[in-house]
């Protein structure tokens, strides 16, 4: 039984391994802006979702190009009543700065 936990304890590890590797691979790749835009959401208090505004600060760009962003679907919003207001989730946020868009 021991044999066996160790066994599937090293097969994690390889595992957990391979996919690190494969992130500072993914990381080496970005620009030092894109680096810099991701540190800051690292930084940022964590929320599940963001307002315009406060994801055009982390970008360091204005909040018109967010909400084309939005409009044009490059970034996934939740539009609040219909009245105008956007959240964005945290995960697209990071996926767009990462380029998964």
């Amino acid at each position: 039984m021991k044999i066996r936990r160790k066994s599937s304890a090293k097969k994690e590890d390889s595992e957990l391994e391979s996919r690190l590797n494969k992130l500072v691979k993914a990381l080496e790749k970005l620009s030092p802006q894109k680096i810099e835009q991701l540190e800051k959401i690292l930084q940022a208090p964590q929320k599940q979702a963001y307002t315009i505004t406060e994801a055009a600060k982390m970008l360091a760009v204005d909040r018109e190009t967010i909400r084309r962003n939005i409009v044009n679907g490059s970034i996934k919003a939740i539009r609040l009543n219909g009245r105008g207001h956007y959240r964005i989730p945290a995960d697209e946020l990071e996926c767009f700065i990462g380029g998964g868009k």
